[in-house]
Order: structure tokens, then C-alpha cells, then sequence
């Protein structure tokens, strides 16, 4: 089953990438079908949601996740991610300092869509 979709809301296209309960050896999987889809997007396009709920990582995933989230920033418009809590608050202000982008955190899927909506 694939964990990417594409979710409307309020009119907007949003891609929601489901990282929830995995584990580092499930990350390139998700990489690898996430990444051409936002690879042939325009610039600053794609609204992209991801959740990161009940995931465990180590230093490669974190590696990994840091050069996804770099590689992608020229075709993301806004980011919401959901799930990040305790140590992932760490990996995540790594991301947002290496990729200059705005990532908002947030505690809901409905608060998530919204916020992308509004950009």
C-alpha cells in the first residue's frame, strides 16, 4: 500500500507523504517513490504534508532525510509535518537550518491542511 497521496483541501492539492511507524530501513522505499513526483513539479509548487508519528530513525535516516528535504526545496511551496515530538524536535531544526525552509509543526492533520491551504 502506498504511503503517498495526493489529499484536496479548501481547493488545494496537497501531497502527503505517510513516514508514521517506520523504521530507518523502510526510509528509501518511501524516498524513492515520493522523489519523482516532486521532481517534475514547477518551482515552489507543491504543498507537501508529511507525518513522522511513531517513527524510529538513526544517523543514516537522519542523513538521508536532511539530503531528501534539501534536494526538494526548489519545488516545495510549504511544508507541515506532524509528529515530531521529544528528541525528533533536534533532527528537525537540522532540516530547517540546511534547507532554509519554513517546516510548520503541527499537532493535527486538520490544523496541517489548513495551514497548507493558506499558504
Amino acid at each position: 500500500m502506498s504511503r503517498i497521496k495526493t489529499l484536496s483541501h479548501k481547493g488545494c492539492s496537497i501531497l502527503f507523504v505517510d513516514y508514521s511507524n517506520i523504521g530507518p530501513a523502510d526510509l528509501d522505499d518511501i524516498i524513492n517513490e515520493v522523489r519523482p513526483l516532486i521532481d517534475v513539479a514547477a518551482p515552489k509548487s507543491v504543498l507537501m504534508l508529511s507525518d513522522f508519528t511513531n517513527v524510529t530513525y538513526d544517523k543514516e535516516a537522519t542523513a538521508k532525510m536532511k539530503e531528501f528535504a534539501q534536494l526538494n526545496t526548489p519545488f516545495i511551496r510549504a511544508s507541515a509535518i506532524l509528529g515530531i515530538t521529544g528528541l525528533k524536535k533536534v533532527i528537525y531544526t537540522g532540516v530547517v537550518r540546511a534547507t532554509g525552509r519554513n517546516i510548520h509543526l503541527c499537532k493535527t492533520l486538520d490544523e496541517a491542511k489548513d495551514w497548507l491551504a493558506s499558504q
